[in-house]
């Protein structure tokens, strides 16, 4: 609270880290992504370590699908976290230590905090069956440490929008999870969210009242910055007919103060 307002953190973000793909259905648990680093990193500035998935770097610097993300530097003590930072500590960026990141919200003011996952989620296989995996396997990770406040911490869930059956059976879990929106990001690999395939998954999704959230990601590597998937979205045809009023929103750093 500041100056007697409450202050909505309205896109936070739990940094990834192991713990998000702990539970992997038993089939996946190999290709989960594995946290190196490059000793030839020459030019490659804070991106010489990453996150090994499916033989890509993530974060990289350079080339197509390039952004900026959180890498095993910053949330694994063996790569060089700091593990004796008061403020803001690995627990609290990663989400697991929850007390730790309420602390940090107190300290900073925040009465609530909406939780978002990691742009990395936007294209980290092309697998859409590995990639549900990764997705339902956050949603129950950030809902579990969530739980340890939910007046507080709320959390958005991933749609795994590719493999139809899997975006179905994560809209159900969502909601028995406690999500308080659902989120995609710009494209769904090569297809705009208005692709005809999607409304059987948008018709079912609109009969559960969550909001559903557009994030930034570079969904489509083939677009020359990690904006311009999102922008497509914006730009098209939004995933809706009349029998499913869905509206993407943008999910952008911002704060939303109430009056107490």
């Amino acid at each position: 609270m500041l100056q007697g307002y409450r202050v909505f953190d309205a896109d936070a973000h739990g940094s990834i880290n192991p713990s998000m793909w702990a539970d992997l259905p038993e089939a996946f648990r190999p290709r989960r992504p594995r946290p190196v680093t490059i000793h030839d990193d020459d030019g490659l500035g804070n991106f010489n370590a990453g996150w090994l998935i499916e033989g890509s770097l993530e974060p990289h610097a350079l080339g197509p699908g390039a952004q900026q993300a959180n890498t095993p530097r910053n949330v694994l003590v063996e790569f060089g976290a700091n593990e004796k930072r008061e403020h803001c500590s690995i627990g609290s960026m990663t989400l697991n230590d929850p007390q730790a990141r309420l602390a940090d919200m107190d300290r900073m003011g925040f009465d609530f905090q909406m939780i978002f996952p990691s742009t990395l989620y936007a294209h980290m296989t092309d697998d859409p069956e590995f990639e549900a995996a990764l997705c339902r396997a956050y949603n129950r990770f950030v809902a579990k440490q969530c739980a340890a406040k939910p007046q507080r911490l709320k959390w958005s869930g991933l749609l795994p929008l590719r493999e139809p059956g899997q975006a179905l059976a994560a809209t159900e879990e969502m909601l028995l999870l406690g999500a308080r929106a659902a989120v995609v990001f710009g494209t769904a690999g090569e297809r705009l969210l208005s692709d005809p395939s999607f409304l059987p998954v948008w018709d079912e999704f609109a009969k559960t009242q969550l909001p559903l959230c557009v994030h930034m990601g570079m969904s489509y590597r083939r677009w020359p910055n990690w904006a311009g998937a999102f922008t497509m979205a914006i730009s098209s045809a939004c995933p809706c007919r009349r029998s499913s009023p869905l509206w993407p929103s943008s999910a952008t750093a911002c704060l939303t103060a109430t009056r107490t």
